[in-house]
């Protein structure tokens, strides 16, 4: 049952917090409430810290749009219990349209979630296999640490721990067979210094989805941002607006 509340959260300036008690997914409304708005949801991950995406959520709103947070509690543990947890956004807003921009390992989890979403924007999301081998690894420890990669190749994101069972699952994806087509409009971003979601693991796996665009991030640029760094890169925020605002 999902059960909705409003509340002050001063320091941070949220406004509204909807939870899905018994899935463990938590909805924050980052702005004002507003029923005129594009609602957009931007889908966290699990084991980066929610400050991460404080810059999407912020911009997002100064732009226009209604921008809710989907997170996790801590009994999320296990990857059935995340794409419960997400496919919740499809019971809350059962008769009214969203839009969904992930990166990383939370594109992944969006997409294998089947959400109903109009549009998703997915930055740095590994859709397919690892072309080569890498040093993706997990702990044989309940709990991880953060991402199963050594934090100087993931440009200053910000970690938090997270269960053994996921971070397994973040390892797996890089050695199994694609994801599903969305269906949904999809805008694909990705970098070449990018070592969780390059490019060859998302254009690729997605040539043949319903309706998909690609760009990569440092195709005219001087610099190659990193997976931690294309949260706050601004041209990848005005890829994700104007794709956004399209009709």
């Amino acid at each position: 049952m999902v059960l909705l509340r409003r509340l002050l959260m001063g320091c941070l300036g949220f406004s509204g917090l909807a939870m899905a008690a018994n899935s463990g997914l938590y909805l924050t409304d980052v702005g004002s409430p507003s029923a005129t708005k594009p609602r957009v949801v931007v889908v966290d991950t699990p084991g980066v810290a929610r400050e991460a995406f404080l810059f999407w959520e912020q911009s997002l709103e100064s732009a226009g749009f209604d921008v809710w947070r989907a997170d996790f509690s801590w009994v999320v543990d296990t990857p059935e219990k995340v794409l419960a947890a997400l496919q919740q956004l499809d019971v809350v807003w059962a008769e009214q349209p969203y839009f969904v921009v992930a990166h990383g390992y939370g594109g992944r989890w969006a997409v294998e979630a089947d959400l109903r979403a109009q549009k998703m924007v997915l930055v740095g999301v590994p859709l397919g296999p690892q072309l080569t081998p890498t040093i993706a690894s997990v702990s044989v420890h309940p709990v991880q640490e953060g991402l199963p990669w050594p934090p100087d190749l993931l440009g200053g994101l910000p970690q938090e721990p997270l269960a053994l069972a996921l971070a397994q699952a973040y390892v797996d994806w890089g050695r199994i067979a694609p994801t599903q087509d969305p269906l949904a409009p999809v805008y694909l971003l990705a970098s070449g210094r990018d070592v969780v979601g390059p490019p060859e693991c998302n254009r690729l796996p997605s040539r043949a989805w319903t309706d998909r665009q690609f760009f990569r991030v440092d195709s005219f640029s001087f610099g190659e941002p990193t997976h931690g760094e294309l949260l706050w890169d601004k041209a990848v925020l005005r890829k994700m607006i104007r794709f956004l605002e399209a009709p």
